[in-house]
């Protein structure tokens, strides 16, 4: 493989035998690669195969070891001096999974804050000049939100909107810059995706480069120039994306034995004489018959919609986050949960999407995070910790949780293991119904596949019900016995068996006229 300074002038940034080691493990082993300016240049592979990290040494957030260098129009530098100063300083900006936005300020509040309000009347903010730069700002991007609204009010695919914009505000087509953007179409449903992705592609034609890291295959297919694969730290594959098709992809991210399953539909439904785990009801304006969402005993349900659709809250509602409309029956009895608490004890568990935000807790270790949901351990007056241990590691070893290193950190582990904890938490609770957002959001390929592997497994030995939504069709086709769509707040059609297939939900959720009566 050619080094990066002797390629093309057209490099914007490259590395030279970047390395970073952790204790006494390697995460990156003489890495080497450049970006071109007016290219998508896609960085992919596996959780923990090292792509957050070149990130964060690009960010100058963590030091490379001494040896790498990170050469830009600016100069060549060593990478272990390489900093956030330096960075900003040669034009790279940042979009990371951790979108960084304060959700108690506006949306002008933050793209403000670092680059400062602007213009002052009167010694005090001149607002109404704010707002209109952040709206040219947005709408640049194609971007529909209020600037006034209050961050934490948007939804998942809103937040990552404006943490691009934020990222993009003070790029002009004067100076070529690099953008780097972390699984920035993770939490988008079709057309905000398509608009992200068609918002790359006049970057790059404005001559600025961009490093996309994204575990969307077909994102990568679609928009880059070229590609480079890591796996274990080093790079596998690292060339044009014209040379690579979807199998090949899979081949060099996952390793031929994960590839080889490349992906079957499963479909193995609770058979007719499963029992009825839950019926949810509500009524309709205009319908005389309600809508009803029914999930057996050892069934998956997906939950599809475009954002607005309703299909984001029912999952909160069942766990007493949101009110809940409607009547809901839990094995036949009344459900109406006030609060979490009430949900756990019937035996409902919950994982939201944003696991960063709002499942794990970041700063505190493994253990803590995997026990969170359980007292099962806990004696009258103390924990003993000595039997929460062994719980934890049990449930996390069946979770296959690596590193399983109980004090390590949860933030230092890639996201499918963090995932894996935050199922592993409620493994002692033993839930009859397991409610997911996005599961597999910023999840590669191979864990997706071992997550769905331990979750068809205690959905085939513990009856166990799980209903799921998720802005990847594809995925809900694969993984769910049935998917329902919504629409204006209504069921506007069941998919089942044959019928589930990514290009069906894609056509119902786009299509809300089109209803389709529930098989049941």
């Amino acid at each position: 493989m050619p080094r990066p300074t002797d390629l093309l002038d057209r490099t914007l940034v490259a590395v030279e035998g970047i390395s970073k080691t952790y204790s006494r493990t390697r995460v990156l082993s003489d890495v080497s690669l450049g970006v071109e300016r007016g290219k998508v240049h896609a960085l992919v592979g596996g959780n923990g195969s090292g792509k957050s990290t070149l990130i964060k040494l690009l960010a100058g957030v963590v030091p490379a070891d001494p040896g790498g260098h990170i050469v830009t129009a600016a100069g060549r530098v060593g990478a272990e001096h390489w900093s956030a100063h330096a960075a900003r300083r040669a034009h790279l900006r940042f979009v990371h999974q951790d979108l960084g936005l304060f959700d108690d300020l506006t949306v002008t509040d933050n793209l403000c804050i670092g680059p400062g309000y602007g213009a002052r009347f009167a010694g005090r903010v001149h607002w109404p000049q704010a707002h209109e730069r952040t709206r040219r700002a947005l709408h640049r991007l194609g971007v529909e939100v209020d600037p006034r609204a209050r961050v934490g009010g948007l939804s998942i695919a809103e937040h990552t909107m404006v943490a691009v914009t934020r990222a993009l505000q003070d790029v002009d087509s004067d100076t070529s810059a690099c953008i780097v953007l972390d699984e920035p179409t993770a939490a988008l449903a079709g057309r905000d995706s398509a608009r992200l992705l068609a918002m790359l592609r006049t970057l790059t034609a404005a001559d600025h480069a961009v490093i996309l890291v994204t575990h969307h295959i077909d994102d990568i297919l679609d928009v880059a120039d070229r590609v480079t694969v890591l796996r274990d730290g080093r790079i596998v594959y690292g060339g044009p994306r014209m040379d690579l098709d979807r199998p090949t992809l899979v081949r060099h991210i996952a390793g031929a034995a994960v590839a080889a399953g490349w992906p079957g539909p499963e479909r193995e439904g609770p058979g007719d004489s499963a029992g009825v785990l839950l019926d949810l009801s509500w009524a309709r304006a205009r319908h005389t018959v309600p809508d009803s969402l029914v999930v057996r005993r050892g069934e998956v349900v997906g939950l599809a919609g475009l954002p607005g659709s309703g299909y984001e809250e029912i999952s909160p509602a069942l766990f007493g986050l949101l009110p809940l409309a409607g009547t809901a029956l839990l094995d036949g009895k009344e459900y109406r949960p006030r609060r979490p608490a009430q949900a756990m004890r019937e035996g409902v568990a919950f994982i939201p999407a944003d696991r960063l935000r709002d499942g794990v807790f970041g700063d505190l270790p493994i253990l803590n995070n995997a026990t969170a949901a359980s007292t099962r351990a806990s004696g009258v007056w103390r924990i003993h910790h000595r039997r929460e241990r062994r719980a934890a590691r049990g449930h996390l070893h069946s979770y296959r949780v690596r590193p399983l290193d109980l004090q390590l950190p949860i933030r230092a582990l890639s996201g499918g293991n963090q995932q894996k904890v935050l199922l592993a938490r409620w493994e002692a609770r033993k839930p009859r119904l397991l409610l997911l957002e996005d599961p597999t959001r910023g999840v590669d390929v191979g864990a997706r596949e071992e997550i769905w592997e331990l979750l068809r497994t205690r959905v085939r030995c513990d009856d166990l019900a799980i209903l799921t939504t998720s802005s990847d069709y594809d995925e809900l086709a694969r993984r769910c016995d049935r998917v329902v769509v919504m629409g204006n707040g209504r069921i506007v059609r069941e998919l089942a068996g044959p019928d589930v297939s990514a290009s069906t939900i894609t056509r119902a959720v786009y299509d809300a006229t089109e209803v389709l009566e529930p098989a049941r």
